[in-house]
C-alpha cells in the first residue's frame, strides 16, 4: 500500500471525529495553559 492511499483511508476515517477531535485539543492547550501559567 502506498502512502498516498494510506493517507486517503486515514482521512475518510477520521473526518466524522473531527469535531470530537478538536474539542479534545482545545482542552489539552487549555489544561497546558494553565499549568505552564501556575509555574511562570
Amino acid at each position: 500500500m502506498d502512502i498516498a492511499t494510506l493517507a486517503k483511508d486515514v482521512t475518510l476515517f477520521l473526518t466524522p471525529f473531527l469535531p470530537y477531535l478538536l474539542k479534545a485539543g482545545e482542552k489539552a492547550v487549555e489544561e497546558a495553559g494553565t499549568k505552564l501559567g501556575g509555574e511562570a
